[in-house]
């Protein structure tokens, strides 16, 4: 097993003990030679590498954590010229002590002339170090990992570092990632078409998807490139495994022809790579008609199988629900209704004049509604026909003639209105001294009936019709009195 790097220990420590050092400046002699420093160097004098791969991004948010607990890691730094230092490992340091107006950052300064094999490993542990991890995409891992590699065989030829066991394993610790990653960063760097690995470039597929292409043959990334492009968002790793096993069936279409809308690639090819060998299954599940209830079957046409036979049962069900329905009470007064409504030109809802909620009179669904028959919502609909309520549910059989009794009873009404049997106080007053019964607020008592005198527009108690004077507030009076004691 390959033994950890110990670059902390090449650094002497200095960076790990940078919170104690209060000093401006201090020197120290390194393993390798060379000399290395921790000091407080203005943010003005310090410039960006130009081999810096790694991302600048979340600088809001590690300046906040600089804020409230320091600076966890120092930067690392060369000496370049004019008393200017170039950034080996700290580009986001910076950059956040700068947001935070900060005039000077702590840097460990190594020496100009340091090796620049020991000066890539630096470069690249402090990164990762601060990071909690490299955060690199693999096209980037796989640019550090041969830095790294070539850095250390370097070493190792010249005898500055001893490196038992993989070499990968080496390399994977300094960026802090696991010897999978960088093995998978090798396989895109070199299997992946460049059509892809522009895509991979641009953010279009992740890491995971490239990967995954970089497994299959060029001319199967030609062909999911040509399918995809465009619609890159609905491919994901599992679709690319997907896409390589039914092609490596040789029978499978390249999209399921099922989903037009949506790019889909052949399942399920593996259980019907023998069938089809033994010419028992013509290969994709869409073209035969034997695939209802076949052992073969893909998923997606399972699906479509069981969902086809769910709604069969869910029709058969509500047909014989509806069938129930309209041979209840409830299914014949709906009939009617329908059949007297039509009678008025009325088909539908929106044949009424004015808004009524109805449609379950009309629906071809009505065991779908739960019916509580609102006697408001039939008089309604009574009203904008121009009939009444029993014509209405019961049409207007002989015998029940109500709508002509109305109508009759209205032109009594007309010729010979009935005197009112009450009347508003004080619109209407009763004669001096007549006893009536009236219906009054009282200052106890609220819509309370009592008989009372009138004179001159004062009540009195019958009682005392002299000086029974009474505080009330009569609304209405009757000349028609309760009989005696009632």
């Amino acid at each position: 097993m390959a033994r950890k790097l110990d670059i902390g220990a090449m650094l002497e420590g200095t960076v790990s003990k940078l919170n104690k050092v209060n000093c401006p400046e201090r020197a120290r002699e390194g393993p390798l030679g060379g000399t290395m420093q921790v000091r407080e160097i203005a943010l003005d004098q310090l410039e960006e590498n130009p081999d810096n791969s790694y991302a600048q991004t979340g600088i809001d948010e590690l300046a906040e954590s600089i804020e409230v607990i320091g600076l966890q890691q120092p930067l690392v730094v060369v000496p370049v010229e004019d008393g200017r230092f170039r950034i080996l490992a700290g580009h986001r340091r910076r950059n956040a002590l700068e947001k935070l107006e900060r005039k000077t950052a702590p840097c460990v300064v190594l020496d100009a002339d340091l090796d620049p094999s020991l000066r890539v490993l630096i470069l690249h542990w402090t990164n990762t170090m601060a990071r909690g991890g490299a955060g690199l995409t693999a096209e980037n891992t796989f640019a550090a990992a041969k830095e790294i590699k070539e850095a250390l065989l370097d070493l190792k030829q010249r005898g500055v570092l001893e490196l038992p066991g993989k070499l990968r394993a080496y390399v994977a610790d300094v960026l802090k990632v696991s010897e999978a990653a960088i093995a998978r960063a090798d396989a895109i760097n070199k299997h992946l078409s460049k059509a892809w690995k522009t895509d991979q470039k641009k953010g279009r597929i992740n890491d995971s998807v490239a990967y995954e292409l970089s497994q299959c043959d060029d001319a199967l990334q030609r062909e999911l490139h040509d399918l995809y492009k465009g619609d890159f968002w609905l491919l994901d790793a599992k679709d690319v495994k997907a896409h390589k096993k039914a092609a490596a069936a040789g029978f499978a279409p390249l999209q399921c022809p099922e989903p037009p809308s949506y790019i889909e690639p052949c399942v399920g090819t593996d259980k019907r790579a023998a069938a089809v060998k033994r010419g028992e299954c013509p290969g994709c599940c869409h073209d035969c008609d034997k695939a209802d209830g076949c052992e073969w079957v893909c998923g997606r046409v399972s699906k479509v199988h069981r969902a086809h036979a769910e709604a069969e049962e869910q029709e058969e069900t509500r047909k014989q629900e509806n069938e129930a329905f309209e041979a209840s009470p409830l299914g014949k007064l709906r009939r009617r209704l329908r059949e007297t409504l039509a009678e008025y030109g009325v088909h539908d809802a929106r044949d009424l004049p004015h808004v009524v909620y109805c449609d379950w009179i009309w629906t071809d669904n009505p065991a779908a509604y739960s019916f509580t028959l609102s006697l408001s919502s039939l008089l309604e609909i009574a009203g904008q026909v121009g009939i009444d309520l029993q014509e209405l549910l019961f049409g207007n059989p002989e015998g029940a003639p109500l709508r002509q009794l109305d109508e009759q009873m209205q032109q009594v009404v007309q010729e010979a209105p009935p005197a009112p049997v009450w009347h508003p106080y004080p619109a209407e007053k009763p004669e001096e001294g007549q006893k009536v019964l009236t219906l009054c607020h009282s200052e106890y008592v609220r819509d309370n009936y009592g008989a009372f005198v009138y004179r001159a527009g004062i009540w009195y108690l019958p009682e005392m019709p002299d000086d029974g004077l009474m505080s009330v507030d009569v609304r209405w009076w009757s000349a028609e009195l309760p009989p005696e004691g009632k």
